[in-house]
């Protein structure tokens, strides 16, 4: 059985509307054998601040469908839509918001990988390693994002050399 102890709340600001929201900050510890999860409240509080009211339902679906020895997400964005409710535009600004803001990465279409100095269940060996892939990844979709932008290497002009 897991016990929940509320612990607070904080104030946060939706940034499209300017509505105030009051959250509340729970721990909830659950039975030993089940393992444990720690969530880096600061971080995450701060992460869904940047999002909407209304998004915050993609936030909630991606924490609750993570497969969590992983921290992976399996979705596409209709079936992220056709789960929360909003529709696919929506869902596609709220999935960038939360790449920008380093929550999640895209691993591939439709797999996501959630940052795990946001929120982890396991022990920490597992952890780091997690996080060691999360930078991993995430520098390669940097690097994927630039060439695509044509921030990679220019082209070598086909006139090898001119004799003068």
């Amino acid at each position: 059985m897991k016990k929940v102890k509320i612990v607070g709340s904080k104030r946060l600001i939706d940034p499209e509307t300017g509505e105030e929201l009051l959250a509340t900050v729970e721990v909830v510890s659950g039975d030993r054998k089940y393992g444990w999860e720690a969530v880096w409240l600061s971080t995450l509080l701060e992460t869904l601040e940047i999002i909407s009211n209304k998004a915050f339902k993609v936030a909630k679906f991606l924490l609750e469908q993570r497969i969590r020895g992983e921290n992976l997400i399996v979705a596409t964005i209709p079936e992220i839509a056709k789960k929360t409710g909003l529709s696919e535009s929506t869902v596609k600004r709220v999935i960038k918001k939360l790449l920008e803001a380093n929550f999640i990465i895209r691993v591939q279409r439709g797999v996501y990988r959630l940052n795990p100095a946001i929120i982890w269940r396991g022990n920490e060996a597992k952890r780091r390693a997690i996080l060691i892939k999360f930078d991993y990844e995430k520098s390669k979709t940097k690097k994927n994002d630039k060439k695509k932008k044509g921030g990679g290497k220019t082209p070598k002009s086909s006139n090898a050399k001119t004799q003068l």
